[in-house]
């Protein structure tokens, strides 16, 4: 019987054109598409993994970076248990626009929440304005796990991501 404790809701937050639908469907179909549409709100996805012979349905929400939706992306964020805050290497203002994600998910939901930073379009490091480090260093100070990816390239961000999600799963049940 599936239980609801089993299921962990897991919310993918960050701007636009940073890569959310992307990870999401490497992580879910393994395999990328190029034209992928903008979320115009919050799309949804499952997949079951196990864990310690145990089975735990992860409920992936995506949420739309698209500025004039961000004020809805509060309802998609309750009762999250993990947060995954994407930006694009590429591009400098979506790093720094984590700032106003984490407020939110501050004033949402507290700082007792399992944060994972995803540093994503890593096939395209020739064009980088966000140094791997420097991920790494803001995901330290957040105590997140940080996973450095690329949604088109087979990379390892599916092994990554529920590596990160087993150590949440070993940390809720301590």
């Amino acid at each position: 019987m599936d239980d609801e404790k089993d299921h962990i809701k897991i919310v993918f937050l960050g701007e636009c054109d940073v890569g959310k639908s992307s990870l999401i469907n490497r992580y879910i179909t393994n395999s990328f598409d190029e034209n992928i549409p903008h979320s115009t709100c919050a799309t949804y996805a499952s997949r079951k993994i196990e864990y310690d012979n145990k089975y735990y349905t992860l409920d992936i929400w995506d949420t739309s970076g698209i500025e004039t939706l961000r004020s809805l992306t509060k309802f998609f964020i309750r009762d999250a248990k993990i947060i995954v805050l994407v930006y694009d290497i590429t591009r400098k203002r979506t790093f720094l626009e984590l700032d106003y994600w984490l407020d939110l998910i501050l004033k949402e939901l507290g700082s007792n929440i399992f944060l994972i930073l995803v540093a994503n379009k890593s096939d395209l490091y020739v064009n980088e304005e966000i140094r791997e480090r420097d991920g790494i260093k803001f995901a330290e100070t957040l105590n997140a796990k940080f996973i450095l990816s690329s949604a088109k390239e087979i990379t390892n961000w599916s092994d990554s991501f529920e590596k990160a999600i087993i150590d949440y799963i070993k940390a809720s049940n301590k």
